[in-house]
């Protein structure tokens, strides 16, 4: 069995970044890629999560309109709401994220690439 996800997008905002209870870094981010059939374009958003050292570098440096190549995997959590109901998201979690964005649009000297196997998942 197999779970792979490639997707070349941007950030819809600026990431978040959260912390487990053990103190771990999380960051996460809305991310839209784009697609063309018989000239309409097709808008798909993507909930990306990001682990360990990989989410210090997205954290230091994508933001808002950000492109990046992104390898993960797909993972649905569940979770309950206010009322007790259960709910699913499901989720990118990153395992490499490469940035795209040209240094002079972002002001900032951004590493090519970041990747990381240690996700909690």
């Amino acid at each position: 069995m197999y779970n792979k996800v490639f997707l070349l997008g941007r950030l819809g905002k600026d990431p978040e970044t959260f912390y487990t209870q053990q103190g771990s870094k999380v960051v996460k981010f809305n991310f839209a890629t784009t697609e063309y059939y018989n000239q309409k374009e097709q808008t798909e958003w993507h909930n990306i999560v990001v682990f360990g050292k990989i989410a210090d570098s997205c954290a230091q440096y994508l933001q808002k309109g950000s492109l990046v190549f992104i390898e993960g995997k797909l993972h649905t959590r569940k979770w309950q709401d206010n009322q007790g109901n259960n709910r699913y998201t499901t989720e990118i979690i990153a395992q490499s994220v490469k940035f795209l964005t040209p240094k002079n649009q972002t002001g900032t000297n951004e590493p090519e690439d970041s990747q990381e196997d240690d996700a909690p998942f």
